[in-house]
């Protein structure tokens, strides 16, 4: 039993594990990834796309007939960008961008657990992702969920990862770029999880500070410019027939939408329920480190003080937006896998190795039913 303890333990945490990870991440997120046909959201961006390509007009998205700017362009344009170099705009390309958003959090989950914790604890992190069934999900579906976590949790890597050279103007513009794209891909909602987030941390620690100088207004007023190109070009070249504006439509779907909802209005509850959901398997594992980390908050170490900061801001904020959805809910994931992970390397030896073969045995699990479970049931029955 020790000799297999210690093997996993070394596949999952050992000097190789980042090569194991990338690697595991590559079956799980592109296995067999045409096996499940397309499915109501991906119908949207399938057809934007399609008749984006037809038209050659990519500033004015159409879905079936009507004009559809519910979505900025960006995520759209990335699709296109993979049909080029696939050959086609085939389920491949459409779930592209996804996959890639994918690694991107795993990473920013490695690196943000290095940061405030170790290597192992950002490790343990990244598998748990891996592993954690709605992650997987997004990640093999061609919409904008899953780039929208990604571009929360980029800006905290970057910053974190940039703490000491916070003044330089390389770290700023990326971190604006960073901002700026979040933006055009999803909406406002991935730069202002962000600013919740870090805000804090650089208010404490007095980092604000790097950005109060005029450098860093003219990169700001850059990256204004930069986010309402494609709008400002939208306008420009607006024809009689197209009859919405994608900064009105901007405002419909990130202010409008917070205050005062004209769709999506699931109750107060809604994320008490889907959180757990969400989390599974590892919601055993979550709950039991709030339990500990939450009750003390003030008296933990910084890093378990910011993450509890993380999941209950980010909670907090989408509860209270008057438009609430299950799939709202995934910003939080990562975070929570985080906390979780804190609580793992807090756990006795004993039980580390039980998690280690849970873990093991949960990624396999995950890989039997999106990879092969799913793809033949669908190719069978439909």
């Amino acid at each position: 039993m020790n000799s297999i303890d210690s093997k996993w333990q070394h596949f999952f945490l050992g000097s190789k594990a980042p090569w194991y990870l990338a690697a595991a991440a590559l079956f799980i997120f592109t296995g067999w990834l045409t096996g499940h046909p397309i499915w109501t959201q991906e119908y949207r961006w399938q057809h934007v796309c399609l008749n984006m390509s037809r038209s050659g007009d990519y500033f004015h998205p159409i879905l079936d007939g009507h004009p559809y700017y519910d979505k900025p362009l960006l995520s759209y344009w990335l699709m296109l960008s993979f049909g080029k170099l696939t050959g086609g705009l085939g389920l491949m390309a459409l779930r592209l961008p996804s996959i890639l958003a994918a690694g991107a959090v795993l990473y920013s989950v490695f690196s943000i657990g290095r940061f405030w914790f170790d290597r192992k604890t950002g490790l343990i992190a990244a598998w748990l992702c891996l592993s954690t069934f709605y992650i997987i999900f997004w990640a093999r579906v061609a919409s904008t969920d899953m780039l929208n976590v990604a571009f929360i949790m980029l800006p905290c890597a970057w910053l974190f990862a940039c703490e000491q050279a916070l003044t330089h103007v390389k770290t700023q513009a990326v971190l604006l770029l960073l901002l700026v794209t979040g933006a055009l891909l999803k909406g406002l909602i991935a730069p202002v999880l962000s600013f919740l987030v870090i805000g804090p941390w650089l208010i404490q620690q007095n980092r604000y500070r790097a950005f109060l100088q005029w450098r860093s207004l003219w990169l700001a007023l850059l990256a204004a410019i930069v986010y309402l190109g494609p709008f400002v070009a939208s306008n420009l070249s607006h024809h009689g027939a197209y009859s919405e504006n994608g900064l009105s439509q901007v405002f419909q779907e990130n202010i409008v939408r917070f205050f005062k909802p004209f769709d999506h209005q699931g109750g107060i509850q809604t994320y008490f329920i889907y959180a757990p959901v969400y989390l599974l398997p590892w919601t055993p594992l979550w709950l039991l480190a709030l339990r500990r980390f939450l009750p003390k908050w003030r008296s933990q170490n910084p890093g378990i003080q910011w993450l509890n900061w993380a999941n209950v801001s980010i909670f907090v904020f989408l509860s209270l937006s008057g438009s609430r959805r299950s799939y709202y809910i995934l910003p939080l994931v990562p975070f929570a896998l985080l906390q979780s992970a804190v609580y793992w390397q807090q756990c006795t030896r004993a039980w580390q190795q039980r998690l280690v073969i849970l873990l093991g045995l949960s990624y396999g699990l995950m890989l039997s039913y999106f990879v092969f479970i799913q793809p033949c049931y669908y190719s069978r029955y439909f």
